[in-house]
């Protein structure tokens, strides 16, 4: 792997940061719950409404981890030509979920400041705890905007896994994103019939259990399949890329061709003949020309014996 992730693996790293955190805050609940519970004084439910504080911040601190690691890949997936209307997405409900979180914490610290004001007017204690009414309308925002953010980042791996033939990531991005929608379905069930804060009876207790317990199971299987997503996300990154080649200038000398390779051993080339010289002959003479006939018997008459007389 290189050095640097890419700008999408660093934001599903952080995203598995905050859905880290979401799992540590149910500590912070549990100390709530436990808080609420104990308190039977003025310092008691003073301490319990800190406390509740506290579990807004580490929720918000969650949410923003995820929302700076969805915002820092728009880039990334926008180069490698995804579609990015899932992170587009991710990034909105995320953004919404951390609004809304931030809006509830000053609903709260405003109603604990004018609470445990020994000079604050009835009327201002009565209107602050009205105000907190709303807290349970902007919990049931905070929670949709949190699960349609996190299955539009699970949309997203799965469709950069199917652009890149990683088929066993998109099928487990696919299978969770269908549980974190039951998730979200299980969730707005509970808040719509018992809400929060109210008399909820032994079936409210079963319902709050199950949906707690399948709340942390999704949140389990989150953070080990973003570890794995964030590693094989960033295989794709590292295939090779076509590079443009500079053009040789006019007057550059052309390059020199390697020598071959070859296992068999080089035979020096035979040395270069001396000049080929070619013999060259006389003509032959023509034939004689053939005689007349009387010239020869004239010729043999005078050649010819001779007879003494």
């Amino acid at each position: 792997m290189p050095a640097t992730l890419p700008a999408f693996s660093r934001g599903l790293k952080l995203v598995r940061v905050g859905v880290f955190l979401m799992l540590l805050q149910l500590v912070l609940s549990v100390v709530v719950g436990v808080k609420s519970g104990m308190s039977n004084d003025r310092e008691g439910a003073r301490d319990a409404f800190q406390w509740l504080q506290y579990l807004l911040l580490a929720h918000g601190a969650a949410t923003m981890i995820m929302l700076i690691g969805v915002a820092g890949g728009l880039t990334e997936l926008a180069r490698t030509r995804i579609d990015t209307r899932g992170l587009v997405t991710a990034t909105a409900g995320f953004l919404i979920a951390t609004a809304a979180l931030a809006w509830a914490y000053h609903l709260f610290a405003a109603f604990v400041d004018i609470a445990f004001d020994p000079d604050a007017s009835l009327e201002a204690i009565v209107e602050s705890a009205h105000d907190l009414e709303g807290v349970k309308y902007v919990v049931i925002v905070k929670d949709v905007a949190y699960a349609l953010g996190l299955m539009a980042v699970l949309r997203t791996v799965r469709e950069s896994a199917a652009a890149s033939d990683q088929l066993a990531l998109r099928d487990e991005a696919a299978r969770m994103g269908r549980a974190v929608l039951v998730m979200l379905i299980g969730d707005l069930f509970y808040q719509l019939t018992y809400g929060l804060g109210g008399s909820v009876g032994i079936t409210g207790l079963i319902g709050s259990l199950l949906v707690g317990v399948y709340w942390i199971w999704c949140h389990v299987r989150l953070v080990r399949f973003l570890e794995n997503a964030a590693h094989f996300m960033n295989e794709p990154h590292n295939l090779p890329t076509a590079t443009a080649m500079r053009m040789p200038a006019e007057n550059a000398p052309a390059p020199r061709a390697p020598a071959p390779r070859t296992s068999q051993p080089v035979i020096p080339a035979r040395a270069a003949a001396g000049p080929v010289v070619v013999p060259t002959y006389a003509p032959s003479p023509p034939p004689p020309a053939p005689r007349a006939a009387g010239a020869a018997d004239e010729d043999d008459a005078v050649d010819g014996p001779r007879l003494l007389g």
